[in-house]
């Protein structure tokens, strides 16, 4: 049976992708403010990261389920910088890499509220 896909709002459903029936609204929202030229896969993953904080910060409660999630956070964070370094280096930025490493920091930074 084939997933009934959710009306949003015109706001929303402008933005068009390969991932879009996978975010929520709130995060649509959120991912509205991207620069332009960032790929779906960085929202797709900026999104995922923040899922498994807020999943973690719920149900986590012992030393070693917090260790594991710094882990996977760590590891995906790793994948968002190549990501952000692959999309540079396809759109030829030479010395942006930096500012879109300080600008994905912020945002996850905004996102965790930290």
């Amino acid at each position: 049976m084939p997933r009934k896909r959710k009306t949003r709002p015109d706001s929303i459903t402008r933005r068009k992708g390969l991932y879009l029936e996978y975010f929520r609204p709130a995060e649509l929202e959120v991912l509205s403010g991207t620069p332009p030229g960032v790929s779906e896969e960085i929202d797709l993953l900026r999104v995922l990261i923040r899922r498994v904080f807020e999943t973690a910060d719920s149900s986590a409660q012992t030393l070693e389920e917090w260790v594991d999630v710094l882990s996977a956070l760590g590891m995906a964070n790793i994948r968002l910088a190549r990501l952000l370094r692959a999309q540079a280096t396809l759109n030829g930025s030479d010395g942006g890499m930096a500012a879109a490493l300080s600008a994905a920091i912020s945002q996850v930074s905004r996102d965790f509220k930290l």
